[in-house]
């Protein structure tokens, strides 16, 4: 399952960068959720973060375990967001 996952991210992640097209924001949220869930380090909690994405912004809520879990979800998040502001709204 891990391994589908992560080809699939791949994927997305190479056909996206060799097109130059815009994203929905559903497929912004599902390419954070990709990310977050193939991250091995991340706790269940981590995994289970709700992901709004609006056409200029992403929202990160939820519970996590540590400020680790919380940076490493922001870092992982703001490398895919291109140029939305995201707002990290994550407790621990």
């Amino acid at each position: 399952m891990k391994i589908i996952i992560r080809i699939l991210f791949f994927t997305i992640l190479i056909f996206n960068s060799l097109t130059a097209y815009c994203l929905t924001p559903l497929e912004v949220s599902t390419q954070i959720k990709l990310a977050i869930i193939s991250d091995s380090k991340l706790s269940i909690d981590a995994k289970k973060i709700k992901i709004t994405t609006y056409e200029n912004a992403i929202v990160l809520e939820g519970h996590v375990e540590s400020k680790a879990e919380k940076v490493q979800i922001e870092n992982l998040t703001r490398a895919r967001a291109g140029r939305k502001k995201v707002f990290n709204r994550l407790t621990y």
